[in-house]
Parts: C-alpha cells; structure tokens; sequence
C-alpha cells in the first residue's frame, strides 16, 4: 500500500478533542460560581430587561436603549435566553460561557488549520487562546 501523499489532510480531531477536555478542565470550577457583585447585578439580576427572561419587549429594549450608560444589545440578547433556559441560576449562565469560549477555541483552530496546514502548531495557538488567564472573565464571571 501506498504511503499518503504529504498533501492529504491530516486528522484534526485529536487536536480537538484535547482542546475541548484541556478548556473543559481549566474551567469546572466554574459550576459553583456565584453572579459577580462587580456588573453581573447590572447586566442580568437588576436589568429589568434581561431579568424578564426573552420577551418581544425585551428584544426590542435591547436594541433601542441603553442600561446603565451601557450598549450591549447582544449581551444582553444572550442572557435573556440565559434567563428562559436556566433562570437567575448562576450554573447555567456560566455553561452558556463556557460552551461559547469552547466553540471560539474550536473555531479558531479550525481556521488555523485549514490556512496553515500546520495542526499542531495550530493546536497550540488554539489552546493559548482557551486556556489564556485574561480570559477568565469573560468565561467565569
């Protein structure tokens, strides 16, 4: 049989695999978080928008006003379906994160791979930008 030739795609999804369970891992101390007393009472349990849960005024709120001298209509869209799917239960906002930083990551390294044709080194970038510390807020809080 016949070597593959140099050019044939290789597999990535070992590569994958191991970003999923490295992010997963970094971040499952994340289910016992609490909201954050810093913005979380004013992006989602004192935000009279978002604390509604996805309502047709809440969709349209987010896109016409601001809270708290802030604009974020799609923050905000995303914790309304927080708040339909888990409530003002912290576990689940966080899960929400933590599975967008993990598509992100994914994402990315699908990117670099395809563009580069180098896996492995694309594998590495992609687990810095998942596993990096200034990420931590925007995946924890």
């Amino acid at each position: 049989m016949a070597d593959p030739s140099p050019l044939a795609p290789r597999p990535t999804w070992p590569i994958a695999a191991l970003l999923v369970v490295a992010t997963v891992a970094a971040y499952a101390s994340v289910w016992r978080c609490d909201f954050v007393s810093l913005d979380d009472p004013t992006y989602v349990t004192d935000n009279p928008l978002v604390a509604q849960g996805l309502t047709w005024q809440g969709v349209a709120g987010a896109f016409t006003t601001g809270h708290a001298a802030n604009y974020h209509p799609l923050t905000w869209l995303s914790h309304m379906v927080d708040v339909e799917l888990y409530g003002l239960r912290p576990a689940g906002h966080h899960l929400t994160n933590l599975l967008l930083h993990l598509a992100s990551t994914l994402l990315l390294f699908a990117f670099l791979a395809r563009t580069t044709q180098a896996p492995w080194a694309s594998g590495v970038v992609a687990a810095l930008f998942a596993l990096h510390p200034t990420h931590v807020e925007s995946v924890a809080w």
